[in-house]
């Protein structure tokens, strides 16, 4: 019992008291960054954080114009208001980009790939 069986429970794919479930589980990291270091978290990769200390956090979602058809779509999908007020945007500072998203639009959903996007922060 205790944090020993929230281990075991989680190890063995059910976190203790909910009914998540971990479909699969490949490694972790585990690290400390001392002050004043910056931390880098690749595009989707789930991650969690524990400050030790009074800690400034600032986070930033990455979306490189190579990663920016996966990005999009997820975006759109769990997004819809923002990517439009952001596709308006995109009219306006990127045109390039605010013609693929109309692109991205017209394509049949099996067209338009897997989503393999970057962040989980919310905007």
């Amino acid at each position: 019992t205790g944090r020993d069986g929230e281990r075991r429970a989680c190890r063995d794919g059910v976190r203790a008291g909910s009914s998540f479930r971990v479909i699969s589980v490949l490694s972790h990291h585990l690290g400390s960054s001392p002050a004043g270091e910056t931390v880098y978290v690749p595009g989707g990769w789930w991650h969690c954080v524990l400050n030790l200390d009074v800690t400034v956090a600032v986070t930033q979602n990455l979306c490189p114009r190579s990663s920016f058809d996966s990005v999009w779509r997820r975006v759109v999908k769990s997004r819809p208001k923002m990517s439009k007020r952001l596709a308006e945007r995109l009219a306006v500072d990127e045109p390039l980009l605010h013609q693929r998203t109309v692109e991205l639009a017209k394509l049949p959903p099996e067209e338009k790939g897997g989503d393999s996007s970057s962040s989980s922060s919310s905007s």
